[in-house]
């Protein structure tokens, strides 16, 4: 799969180049916040995976809602 991406990326930049200077720019633009949005959603799941696995101890018992962060980071370090 990457080196498909890696494939596709060097055959968009050859075609880029050969678009108009005004083309290439909103193309370039829109590469880097369509870049910028799959980070944001990457870090939005991995921080659901967090809120999940808390959900999930507390449910099973094994987080104490009285638990503060740093009794928590005490526990997780031990």
């Amino acid at each position: 799969m990457q080196d498909e991406i890696e494939s596709m990326h060097a055959r968009c930049e050859t075609l880029v180049h050969q678009l108009p200077q005004e083309s290439q720019q909103v193309l370039l633009e829109w590469m880097m916040k369509l870049e910028d949005m799959n980070f944001l959603e990457g870090q939005k799941a991995y921080c659901q995976g967090y809120v999940d696995c808390i959900l999930l101890l507390s449910g099973m018992g094994l987080l104490r809602q009285d638990l503060s962060s740093e009794e928590l980071m005490k526990k997780i370090n031990q």
